[in-house]
Parts: structure tokens; C-alpha cells; sequence
């Protein structure tokens, strides 16, 4: 995407509606499959955190919020909940695997098909169960991933 800068200059107006225009038209156009996703912003209920998905391990349903677990083992409530989070989140990274859970896929350390759970892992030090997973997630987690 594009911005303008006020006093508006009317050559780069043109050339952000071209911009605009271009983007719009091109059917293979889509935000979620951004794989040169380096940083986004999280609003949450202290600051806008600017974070990378790998600073992520998973985010927890919290009602109308969400709350996000990272890497360096702090938590904070998100302004957004598991739903939204779940359309806005780089796919390459984030997979909604159960009602309460969004994951990071590179935390992921096993795939139970017969209790229907992952386990997340980061460092050997933390460690968490997310039961009830989705069963087309464990179909998906099972093929793609597979050695």
C-alpha cells in the first residue's frame, strides 16, 4: 500500500490511485499470503507492541480479546478477538487450530491424531497442550510437515 503526505501533491495522488488501481486488479492479490512478512503491529491493552512473528508462540482466546504469549515470556491482552486475529495473521506463520488457539507453527513440537492435541515447545523450557485441535488442522499438520 501506499500513503500521501499532506500538502497533497497531485502527481503523487495520481500515482497512488495508479498504485491502488494495479493491486486491486491483480487477482493473485492477497494480504494474508504475505511471505515477506517481517514485522506487524499488535494494539494491545498497553502500548502498540511492533513485533515479529517468531517473538509469537501462540495467542489465547479471551472473550472479545485475545491475549498473546511471547517468546521472552511476558503476556499481554490483545484488542482484537481470536477470529479477527486469525483473518489478519500472515498464514505462513499463524494457524488457528482449536476455538481458544492460535499457534505459531514453528513452536509446534508434536501432533497427537488420537487425543486431537499439539504440543508447543520453545527452548526446551516452556511447554503447553492445546487440546480439542481442529481435525482438518491435525490432516494438514500431519501432511505438510511431514519428514
Amino acid at each position: 500500500m501506499d500513503y500521501i503526505d499532506k500538502p497533497v501533491n497531485p502527481t503523487e495522488l495520481a500515482d497512488a490511485i495508479q498504485k491502488a488501481f494495479s493491486v486491486s486488479q491483480d487477482s493473485t492479490f492477497d494480504p494474508k499470503q504475505n511471505h515477506s512478512v517481517k514485522r506487524f503491529c499488535l494494539l494491545t491493552d498497553i502500548d502498540e507492541r511492533m513485533t515479529e512473528p517468531d517473538e509469537i508462540i501462540y495467542f489465547e482466546a479471551a472473550k472479545r480479546y485475545s491475549t498473546v504469549y511471547f517468546t521472552d515470556g511476558t503476556k499481554r491482552t490483545v484488542r482484537q478477538n481470536i477470529v479477527r486475529l486469525s483473518n489478519v495473521l500472515p498464514t505462513t506463520h499463524f494457524l488457528h487450530v482449536s476455538r481458544q488457539y492460535i499457534v505459531n507453527v514453528k513452536y509446534i513440537k508434536s501432533i497427537s491424531k488420537s487425543l486431537k492435541e499439539i504440543t508447543l515447545k520453545m527452548n526446551g523450557a516452556f511447554e503447553i497442550r492445546i487440546h480439542k485441535v481442529f481435525p482438518q488442522i491435525i490432516r494438514e499438520l500431519s501432511s505438510n510437515y511431514k519428514l
